[in-house]
Parts: C-alpha cells; sequence; structure tokens
C-alpha cells in the first residue's frame, strides 16, 4: 500500500532533510520536550528535537536525562495523530439519515518515530487495506514517515519486553 526507502546519514543531512520537509509545505511532528517529558508535537524547527536528551522508561517511571547525542522515543506513540482520541464518524440525521463529514488534511510529516511505532502503522495500512476507514485512508495518504533507528529500547518497550 505504502512504500518507501531507507537514507543514512550524519546529523546535518537530518537537518537538511528536516529543512527540505518544511520547505515543501509539510507540518512536521516529531519528538520535542514539553514540561520535562518528550512527547510528539509539532516542530517549527530541527533545533526543537531533543537532541542529546533522553529517558529512563521503566514500569511506573519516567525521568529524563542527558544521554549523548541521540535521541530518544516520546512517551507517546503516532498512534494518537493516526486515530485521535476524539473524532466524529459520522452523524445521524433527524430522519435516521448518515452524514459523513469530509476530512481534509495538510500534508504532514512524522519525523523521528522509531521502527516499532513504523511496524504498528504498517500493521494498520494491512488492517484498513484500500477499504477501511474513510478517516485513517485520507490522512495516510498525505503522511511521510521518517524513522530514526532505535539503539536503546527502554524496559517498556516493545521490543525489550518481548525480546
Amino acid at each position: 500500500m505504502f512504500s518507501g526507502s531507507l537514507y543514512s546519514g550524519e546529523l546535518s543531512e537530518l537537518r537538511k532533510l528536516f529543512e527540505e520537509i518544511k520547505a515543501r509545505g509539510y507540518k512536521i511532528i516529531g519528538p520535542r520536550l514539553e514540561d520535562g517529558v518528550i512527547r510528539l508535537g509539532e516542530l517549527e524547527g530541527f533545533d526543537e528535537i531533543p537532541y542529546g536528551i533522553g529517558d529512563v522508561q521503566k514500569p511506573g517511571y519516567y525521568r529524563v536525562r542527558v544521554n549523548g547525542g541521540r535521541f530518544r522515543s516520546p512517551l507517546d506513540s503516532p498512534k494518537r495523530i493516526l486515530y485521535p482520541p476524539e473524532l466524529t464518524l459520522f452523524r445521524l440525521t433527524g430522519d435516521w439519515g448518515l452524514e459523513r463529514p469530509e476530512y481534509e488534511f495538510e500534508a504532514t510529516a512524522l519525523f523521528g518515530i522509531k521502527p516499532c511505532d513504523l511496524a504498528a502503522i504498517r500493521i494498520m495500512d494491512r488492517v484498513q487495506g484500500e477499504l477501511g476507514d474513510e478517516y485513517f485512508l485520507k490522512m495516510r495518504e498525505k503522511l511521510l514517515i521518517v524513522v530514526e533507528n532505535c539503539v536503546e529500547p527502554s524496559e517498556n518497550c516493545f521490543c525489550a519486553t518481548m525480546g
């Protein structure tokens, strides 16, 4: 359904990639430090990415720390962007008819998500197929994904908990 390519490079090249995506009019969502927590949020500039700041995640425990030059997974996942917690799917009219909202999406880039998040999105792609939820399919058409490899999974991560 959706495909991509692999790229490897230096931090300066990653900055150029970010700036090119921004120049093409994409809204960029990536990891950022908000209220002492690394979360996914809209990024206006590359320097908002908490490079060199990581976290320690364990069951019932979360702390931000300096980690010497790596990005870290946000506490949340892209799921809240792909499937917002509150979303109108349809409305019933007075005569029991159905009204479906028209969904409009701007081009959006998920920048710096982890491979496990991409794997989850690919599963959602397969589940949705071509006949899936209109919201998801329209949003997915406008979504660019840039994945950053994970070199230090937390104790809460799926890959760490499942071996």
